[in-house]
């Protein structure tokens, strides 16, 4: 007998003894134990780090990824769900500083690396429990007791592994380059990094003369937003085919000028009237042509301050002179390679002037910029100065702003392997897939060599040896490898800095110390090694790594497409020549109820647990998943959620409460075979099921329609004849033509059930065919939102149908047929909501199956996936169908519009179609 079902549904309740359930029986335990020996289904989740709250976003991308693995554990698939945590880099080591109090990298070394990196090990899982309690709540299953962890010696062996085989490859280089430089973090940053830190901003926009040597009279006018790297200039480009001109103006003493700009800029830049132009020459005239340097700080050990010709020069920008400051410009380096020009760096490391640039000694460069312009304006060399508004990069993880500044950097080859990277990322399958070819693609096209180090202190070490004396490089792929050099057992040794920096041996050149250089990994490196960190490889887990490579599906923010998702292409390609996924889902963002993005700043950021402890988790879930195409942002808000609740899980409660109500009155329950078919792992079936039976007993076995004119009362109205039910009606149905079958009979006042219950498992099986074809497409709407139209068909058209069936006394074939009809629909929708909507599934799964039959799975998530029955499906019987509820439709509509209550008889309704088969 089954259980009685509350009418009252508490939510929050039901969702937490389901999960008491799932932890006293090991339910997650047992998932992970089924289907040994079957076909692995790999998913990568990317580690968060536990050094903060769980966010929204965090339970976006945890949800679609637990109901694609929830899904092929029960398509017979084994799902290993092995969680992990990612425990280096910036983020970890600026919430340390803020603890501290730290402003610099400075404050660091004096307080010591040693025990600045034990605070980081140990802030790293500040809030796990907050996360192991959140990742249990939403129902999401996670290995986290076998996780991995980046900071382990392991992990860090495989990255030296790996680093190694890049190193042998000649994919590791050092380089003097200008970098995208954070001055408050110290250290670079990679491309995409800084793509995930840009914002609006106002810099100052000036003008500025540039005296020439031999014609002191006439100036060069060049622009800038960056005032500061106006100490940093060694020439001038101007673009040898563009047309340039020579204007006079009047200076406030009566004195001419004369200034050199573009031709084609003289209304931008003279906005306050005309001037007069009376020479105008191409660009390559100007070549060679010496000024006067702007500041003398530094004296410069080559030719400096003349124009050279550059192609890239933009003559409709600025001035159409660009002035030329080669420790701040990557092109203004290549220029400085070309032209032979001196490098001026005019910055410490935190991005303050050096002590030779006197009047701005120890500021920082932003700082300075009124100063600069102020003393330019003072020496009659600034022309005039505005502001800027324009986007620039900002360090995402301390808002900095950044500077691009020339440092001797280690980076990897991947500009090498840009034909490769894009030619794998057409056999990869995007959701949503625009951004494979748009966003992704366009980033592959233009990729550029990867900043690898770091110069900081949490992280992985980067494992190269140079030679103190003859400079001679080695780099260590392995523990035991570097014990052998070093002649020590440095099994026990802990692979972060400052221990591993404390191991030196003999150069094989000169004999001399080698010292490990400074620099850590960027830590997007470690996320994108996971594949095979995580198992240690190749040090153990070979098998196991072969088994789990590529994975067939990964998922999180559309931020991780110059992230997390370039990392793993990016190392994968590099290292193996072949793609780490096969299937990604690229999440939009979570915003708030207005349409902003939630951010802290804004103070407008949703606790999940605001929204749990409301509506419950699998309501969450459920919105995530339908609000809109995953790679949509979404708008999020309590009453967005409870719309959840209101419009599937209370209709489809009420379903299986009346289902469970008149069962229990009548002592119905299901036969043994019947609960066991559906309960079991579902094979392949070419007959119809033990229900089919049972209907066929119930109503004969006629597969066509009985008469269904009582359907139709309360759309149309209680009368036996139906009539023209109004003009509007009439010209809302087309010209009037013959009826089609169904439509005769429900004229001919008849009742039967065989024909609802066979549409019933008609539309069952068609949602069993979409929903499944759905999950292997990985199509989360398609997965989804069918099961909320087939419950709203349920609940308002068959139940509504059928409910004079379960109430009647007699318990004859077509009592039985209605129960056998709706408790197969039940169980299968538990199944087909199992992945998204896990708890409320368990619910009804337990009492209607594990309730009667103790050898069943004993949690839905145990069984098997609903196995398609083709031969249910009725596409006739569906347009047949799909014409009633249209009919009773326009009947409701007839009747508002004519004012008449639905209950209130007609004494005529009368109904014309535009054909036959309509």
């Amino acid at each position: 007998m089954f259980k009685p079902v509350p009418s009252d549904l508490h939510i929050i309740q039901m969702e937490e003894g389901v999960l008491r359930t799932w932890k006293h029986r090991h339910i997650f335990e047992k998932s992970r134990a089924l289907h040994p020996g079957a076909e692995p289904y790999v998913f990568y989740e990317r580690p968060p780090t536990a050094n903060a709250k769980p966010g929204l976003q965090y339970v976006q991308a945890r949800a679609f990824t637990d109901m694609f693995a929830r899904f092929w554990t029960m398509r017979g698939r084994r799902v290993l769900r092995r969680g992990g945590w990612d425990t280096h880099g910036l983020p970890v080591e600026i919430q340390v500083e803020r603890q501290l109090g730290f402003t610099g990298k400075t404050q660091i070394d004096e307080y010591g690396m040693d025990r600045f990196n034990q605070l980081c090990r140990e802030s790293v899982f500040t809030y796990i429990q907050d996360w192991e309690k959140l990742i249990d709540r939403i129902a999401c299953w996670v290995d986290l007791n076998e996780a991995y962890v980046t900071y382990t010696r392991e992990y860090i062996e495989s990255l030296w592994w790996i680093l190694k085989r890049l190193w042998d490859k000649d994919l590791i280089y050092q380089e003097f380059k200008v970098v995208p430089y954070c001055p408050r973090c110290g250290t670079p940053l990679s491309d995409h990094e800084v793509a995930q830190g840009y914002a609006e901003t106002v810099d100052p926009s000036i003008y500025v003369r540039l005296p020439l040597v031999d014609d002191p009279g006439t100036s060069l006018l060049v622009w800038t937003a960056m005032p500061w790297t106006l100490v940093g200039n060694v020439a001038v480009a101007a673009h040898p085919e563009a047309d340039y001109v020579i204007v006079e103006l009047e200076l406030p003493g009566g004195e001419p000028e004369r200034l050199i700009l573009a031709h084609s800029l003289l209304e931008e830049v003279f906005k306050d009237g005309p001037v007069k132009a009376y020479e105008t020459f191409k660009g390559k005239k100007l070549k060679d042509l010496r000024y006067r340097p702007l500041f003398t700080f530094l004296l410069p050990d080559k030719k400096a301050h003349y124009v050279i010709l550059e192609d890239f020069v933009d003559a409709h920008e600025g001035t159409g002179l660009v002035h030329i400051a080669p420790a701040f410009g990557a092109g203004d380096m290549q220029a400085a390679v070309e032209h032979d020009l001196p490098i001026l760096q005019t910055l410490t490391p935190a991005g303050e002037f050096i002590p030779e640039v006197r009047p701005w000694s120890g500021k920082f460069v932003k700082d300075a910029d009124p100063f600069i312009i102020r003393d330019l304006e003072e020496r009659g060399l600034l022309y005039k100065a505005e502001s800027y508004t324009h986007t620039y990069p900002f360090c995402y993880h301390c808002d900095t702003p950044l500077l691009y500044y020339a440092r001797q950097t280690w980076f990897l080859r991947t500009a090498q392997y840009k034909d490769r990277l894009v030619d794998l990322n057409q056999t990869l399958k995007w959701f949503p897939g625009h951004i494979r070819d748009a966003r992704f693609g366009n980033w592959l096209e233009n990729n550029v060599d990867s900043a690898l180090g770091r110069e900081r202190y949490w992280g992985t070490p980067l494992p190269i040896w140079e030679c103190e004396a003859c400079h001679h490089q080695r780099i260590v792929g392995s523990v035991a490898e570097l014990s052998n050099l070093a002649g020590n057992d440095l099994t026990e040794l802990d692979l972060h800095r400052p221990h591993v920096d404390e191991i030196h041996f003999p150069c094989p050149q000169c004999g001399e110390k080698m010292q490990r250089i400074p620099e850590v990994v960027d830590t997007w490196f470690d996320s994108g090694s996971l594949p095979l960190a995580q198992w240690h490889y190749p040090f153990e887990n070979q098998e196991v790594f072969k088994e789990q490579f590529p994975a067939d599906f990964i998922c999180d923010e559309v931020d991780q497409t110059r992230g997390w998702f370039y990392s793993l292409h990016a190392v994968s390609t590099l290292l193996f020549g072949k793609a780490s996924f096969k299937n990604l889902i690229c999440l939009g963002l979570i915003l708030d109820e207005n349409g902003e993005e939630m951010s802290k700043s804004y103070d407008n950021l949703v606790d999940p647990w605001d929204l749990i402890n409301a509506h419950g988790s699998d309501a969450l879930r459920w919105y995530l998943y339908t609000a809109g195409p995953p790679g949509q942002d979404k708008r999020l808000s309590p009453g967005l959620v409870r719309g959840v609740v209101r419009d599937l899980t209370l209709p489809l409660w009420n379903v299986y409460k009346f289902f469970v109500t008149y069962a229990r009155l009548d002592g119905w329950t299901p036969s043994t075979a019947l609960t066991r078919k559906l309960a079991e792992t579902s094979g392949p079936r070419s007959s119809l099921s033990p229900l089919s039976d049972e209907l066929a007993e119930g109503s004969g076995s006629s597969s066509s329609l009985s008469p269904l004119s009582h359907e139709l009362a309360e759309g149309l109205g209680s009368s036996s004849s139906l009539s023209p039910l109004s003009d509007e009606l009439a010209e809302g149905l087309g010209s009037s033509s013959s009826l089609s079958p169904l439509s005769h009979e429900l004229g001919e006042g008849g009742w039967g059930g065989e024909g609802l219950d066979r549409w019933l498992l008609s539309e069952l099986h068609m949602l069993v065919r979409d929903v499944t074809a759905a999950y292997e497409n990985h199509d989360v709407p398609g997965a989804t939102r069918p099961i909320q139209a087939f419950v709203e068909r349920l609940s308002n058209w068959y139940l509504r149908r059928s409910r004079h069936r379960f109430w009647k006394h007699e318990a004859d074939n077509d009592k039985n047929a209605a129960y056998s009809a709706l408790y197969e629909t039940l169980v299968i929708l538990s199944k087909l909501l199992a992945p998204t909507m896990p708890c409320l599934a368990d619910e009804i799964y337990q009492n209607l199956v594990v309730s009667l039959d103790p050898e069943a799975p004993e949690a839905v998530h145990l069984s098997g996936w609903p196995e398609l029955q083709a031969d249910f499906i009725d596409a006739n019987l569906r347009a047949e169908m799909a014409l009633v509820r249209k009919l009773a439709s326009l009947g409701h509509a007839a009747r508002n519009l004519a004012g008449i209550k639905v209950r209130q008889p007609l004494s005529e309704a009368r109904f014309s179609v535009a054909r036959a088969e309509e």
